[in-house]
């Protein structure tokens, strides 16, 4: 839900890590993910892309055009998948690779920027626990 990234309970707080609870650790991390994020001023640190599609989806297209004036006709990473891009196009169904796994980290001062919000709000509406 887009609640989340302004909840009062993380207003205090810049990064937040989601762990799905039935996920584990499975190793010691040799570096800090957080001190990973800070340090490259990272937006996003995932676990797995690509992770499924979307092709041609109008609704979610007419959603990105409502907020951003645009759409997404991709999303690719470079060569070695450290940094993921999107392609923007206009008067198009969006189309885009996901990202997914059991674990992400998000910079919570990019998702709380007004026009993202108006995004969040306008993809999950007005339901708490989307």
């Amino acid at each position: 839900s887009y609640q989340i990234w302004t909840h009062p309970a993380l207003k205090n707080y810049r990064y937040m890590m989601w762990i799905d609870s039935d996920a584990r650790i499975g190793a010691k991390w040799e570096v800090d993910p957080i001190d990973a994020m800070i340090e490259n001023d990272l937006t996003l640190l995932y676990a797995q892309f690509p992770y499924g599609s979307r092709k041609n989806d109008v609704e979610i297209g007419n959603k990105l055009t409502q907020v951003y004036n645009t759409s997404l006709c991709g999303v690719y990473a470079d060569s070695k998948y450290r940094h993921i891009y999107a392609k923007v196009c206009k008067d198009q169904p969006a189309s885009f690779e996901m990202l997914g796994g059991m674990h992400h980290i998000t910079d919570l001062d990019v998702y709380r920027n007004d026009i993202h919000q108006q995004f969040l709000k306008a993809f999950t509406g007005d339901y708490r626990f989307s």
